[in-house]
């Protein structure tokens, strides 16, 4: 990727003035002519907008209309006496729910988007300037308002509410990995792209009417808050009797209702889809006119690798802040992650990405292939006449640009770990990066030592026992070699079996669970719902048992190899570790592989019981969000309670029993691994008991089977260097993730 030196920033930040920056392109472009595919767009979305705002008030209207016709018309029925007053009210009852329910959506109010910092021209004069001459070029409106985040993309908007759609509020939304990445000339095709878009004034607002639209139906056709779960109850005539007739009414003409605005909602997305796809390939021909057909291609290829690395950059903050460790700029470490990707994988976007790329019906942006074919078609020069500008860093047009990455990644830490978020545990780009290195290397000693990266948490499904220990005369490395390549043959020949066999004990878990949990559905059933609850119960019990015998057959040989294999060579480790060049690594990483056998030989006691308790609170909460009377609501909470209850007794025993082990892979603020488990959890203190619990039970069992991984990726590190000690070859790459 072009990016000149800091040494060469510095001497042409001297030459270049802000009028050269502001010059350094023509323009203002030709008047753009719209597409026929832009202007079938439009046409279809203004038809379909109308068509779906006449239904969706045709239906409100016919049930308001019908209502008030019955509260106006048919007052004679409060005379009749007791059946009458009843039946009057039944009916208004059916006509002002109906109405509720399909104009609720309405009044749902969007949350403020708080990853976003708003800018303003006195503190960034020369971006703003910057802007103003784009617009004026490509004969757009000006931005009203710039915000900045740490989003890999760029976008252009309508301010919010009415003032945005009917007046001239213009916003610009700049992400700051892109400012980092991206060269003056790139940034500004970039800008130009969105300022394309204000151009687009009908298109941006039938667009955002239309996406409005279809958000409300499919709000109407899908939602289901409290507000609906009474509505569900009270139409029971089992709980009910007569009374639940008005209830069930309502419901009726709402779920009739719904099903035809969910039908025509999909198709108005469909619509939407096809026009926004034609305002992007308009936008694409404003960024092409600014810096050429050729910079256009090279720029959506660098969008992707920052998308990528943006990607491999918040996976990876996960992971380091678990070890206190988080990036004090998080924009310069995607750039650093950018240029790895790029010096690592220059041909992959051309030769893996592009090919793959399929077109959706309801796809918002054209495929990258399509969009660069329609402007290598228009064969645009450009209008950048000065290169020394264009090559530029795209930061230049901020003032203290890195003192705001580093102001936008602590809020962004803020709002998001809330109180689990320490100042201290920031910490330089180049220190994460290299824990980074670190940890990927860790990882691709596990994926070939196994022969690729297991799935799901079979350490806690599997744990291995690795406290055996061979005798010195069995050490010899004439006889450890030959064991070591039979162990190492069966791992590559059973690898597949091993991956079915984790994922059948998987759902062997889950069908327990579910075994253990109908038991509460059985309390409130009757007759043949009962009978048929039992039955399902123990059927859940028999298949549970049926694939936990299957995937224990399926992975026993991957399994007794691969245990075998690390306690044969750990055992010629602690005896031969003085043979390693790196001694003092080798010794550290006998600790951790040490730790990962103590923790594996003791979790049968505790983690053995929680993780299926884990999966049966999972499905208890799922029924209580359910449960369509007040019965069943009581029967779920109070089992959910008990359970709840006697998941807590048994977590802090596990907890306590942690607490004399330091946690390992933290270099910041010693806590032990009880304590890490459930560090900083953010548990809502208005929850009810039994959910409060269930957070805490899923991230300690979440944190504890990472700690497993990344222990086990260390002894696998370890035991690849002792077996190329020993003579033996890494195994190769594994066949299915060579891509």
């Amino acid at each position: 990727m072009t990016s000149p030196g800091q040494s060469g920033r510095r001497t042409a930040g001297k030459k270049i003035t802000r009028s050269r920056v502001l010059q350094s392109f023509g323009g203002p472009f030709p008047p753009m002519k719209t597409s026929f595919g832009y202007g079938v767009g439009l046409t279809l979305v203004a038809l379909m907008l109308v068509l779906l705002l006449s239904v969706y008030l045709l239906v409100i209207g016919v049930a308001a209309w019908l209502t008030l016709r019955h509260l106006t018309g048919n007052v004679e029925l409060l005379s009749k006496g007791v059946v009458g007053w009843g039946f009057y009210l039944i009916l208004a009852a059916v006509g002002v729910a109906s109405v509720f329910f399909l104009i609720k959506p309405l009044f749902h109010r969007e949350e403020e988007d708080e990853s976003q910092h708003e800018l303003f021209p006195h503190e960034q004069p020369l971006l703003f300037q910057f802007c103003a001459r784009l617009a004026e070029v490509v004969g757009a409106p000006r931005p009203t308002r710039i915000f900045v985040s740490l989003s890999p993309n760029a976008g252009a908007a309508l301010g919010r509410g009415i003032s945005g759609l009917l007046g001239k509020q213009l916003w610009l939304h700049i992400g700051l990995p892109l400012v980092r990445v991206f060269t003056l000339r790139q940034l500004a095709g970039v800008l130009a792209h969105e300022m394309g878009h204000f151009s687009q004034r009908w298109g941006m607002r039938l667009g955002w009417m239309i996406r409005r639209t279809c958000h409300w139906l499919l709000r109407v056709a899908y939602e289901r808050d409290d507000w609906d779960r009474r509505l569900e109850r009270l139409s029971s005539f089992q709980d009910w009797g007569i009374l639940a007739l008005p209830a069930w009414t309502a419901r009726a003409y709402v779920t009739a209702t719904r099903w035809l605005l969910r039908c025509l909602a999909w198709i108005g997305v469909g619509v939407a889809g096809f026009f926004m796809r034609q305002m992007e390939y308009q936008a694409d021909l404003y960024e092409a006119r600014l810096v050429g057909s050729h910079w256009f291609v090279q720029t959506m290829k660098h969008l992707w690798q920052v998308q990528m690395s943006y990607q491999q950059a918040v996976d990876f903050l996960w992971l380091s802040h678990h070890d206190g460790r988080l990036v004090d700029d998080f924009p310069h470490m995607v750039q650093r992650l950018t240029q790895r990707f790029h010096k690592e994988k220059p041909n992959v976007y051309e030769e893996e990405w592009l090919p793959e790329q399929r077109l959706g019906w309801m796809d918002t942006h054209p495929t990258d292939p399509q969009r660069i074919q329609a402007v290598r078609q228009a064969a645009l020069p450009g209008l950048f006449h000065d290169e020394q500008v264009a090559q530029l860093p795209a930061r230049v047009l901020f003032v203290q640009f890195e003192s705001l990455c580093r102001q936008l990644t602590e809020q962004a830490y803020r709002r998001i770990l809330k109180q689990g978020f320490r100042r201290q545990s920031l910490c330089s780009v180049e220190e994460l990066l290299h824990q980074h290195a670190a940890e990927q290397e860790y990882e691709e000693a596990y994926r070939r030592y196994c022969q690729g990266t297991v799935p799901g948490d079979w350490l806690v499904l599997f744990p291995l026992q690795l406290d055996r220990r061979l005798l010195p005369e069995q050490l010899v490395p004439e006889k450890l070699v030959p064991i070591l390549e039979g162990y190492r043959e069966v791992i590559q020949r059973n690898r597949l079996f091993f991956d079915q066999g984790v994922k059948l004990m998987q759902q062997s878990f889950h069908e327990q669970a579910w075994a253990d949990v109908l038991p509460c559905l059985v309390i409130h059933s009757q007759g043949k719902a009962r009978l048929t609850m039992l039955q399902r119960a123990a059927e859940a019990a028999r298949d549970a048992q049926e694939h936990a015998r299957e995937a224990h057959s399926l992975t026993e040989p991957w399994y007794h190899a691969l245990q075998q294999r690390l306690q044969t060579v750990l055992s010629w480790v602690r005896q031969h570790d003085k043979l390693f060049p790196e001694q003092e690594n080798v010794r550290q990483l006998l600790v951790l592989a040490e730790l990962l056998q103590r923790l594996m030989a003791s979790q049968a006691e505790h983690v053995g019981e929680l993780a299926p308790r884990c999966g049966q609170l999972f499905l208890l909460s799922e029924l209580i969000g359910e449960a369509e009377t007040d019965e069943a609501l009581t029967v779920f909470a109070q089992r959910f309670e008990e359970l709840a209850a006697e998941v807590e007794q048994t977590l802090q025993s596990w907890l306590q029993s942690l607490a004399d082990l330091d946690y390992p892979l933290d270099d910041g603020e010693a806590v032990t691994i009880g304590q890490w488990l459930t560090l900083d959890v953010e548990v809502d203190a208005d929850a009810p008991y039994g959910f409060r619990v269930q957070q805490q039970l899923e991230t300690a069992l979440d944190r504890y089977g990472l700690l497993l991984r990344r222990l086990f990726s260390r002894t696998c590190k370890l035991a690849q260097l002792a077996e190329q000690q020993l003579g033996l070859p890494p195994l190769p790459e594994p066949p299915e993730e060579k891509n």
